[in-house]
């Protein structure tokens, strides 16, 4: 897990002007990609340290924090903090899926997917 969250952080520290947080998902995806036996093992373990809770722990905090920077704020409203844990625990399990049954989408396609179904709240901080 640590080779996955290390290569995480590496891809959204670059999120900026220039580069998307859309762009750093789609990385992330092709990441994922380029170790395809690896992450399809690991997407079998359930339980306390599963590839779910690491992945959506990491991932929605790593969004919230996004979302506080730029909106020059240290705390997220309970509406935001609740959409933010939705789409997310909604993507990681897609994202699972996606991995067990052989990546078999491109990265594009598969976040075009994700995309459609985000909240309208964070729809401006993704899509960015």
């Amino acid at each position: 897990m640590w080779h996955y969250r290390s290569g995480l952080e590496k891809i959204f520290a670059r999120v900026g002007e220039n580069y998307s947080y859309q762009d750093a998902t789609r990385d992330s995806f092709y990441m994922m990609m380029d170790k395809k036996e690896f992450h399809r093992e690991r997407m079998r373990f359930e339980g306390q340290n599963d590839f779910f809770h690491s992945v959506f722990v990491a991932n929605s905090r790593q969004f919230a924090s996004y979302v506080k920077s730029l909106n020059h704020n240290e705390q997220l409203s309970e509406e935001i903090e609740f959409e933010i844990e939705f789409f997310y625990r909604g993507c990681i399990e897609m994202a699972i899926k996606w991995c067990r049954n052989g990546m078999k989408e491109r990265p594009e396609e598969f976040i075009a997917m994700m995309d459609r179904c985000i909240p309208e709240d964070l729809r401006s901080y993704r899509l960015s």
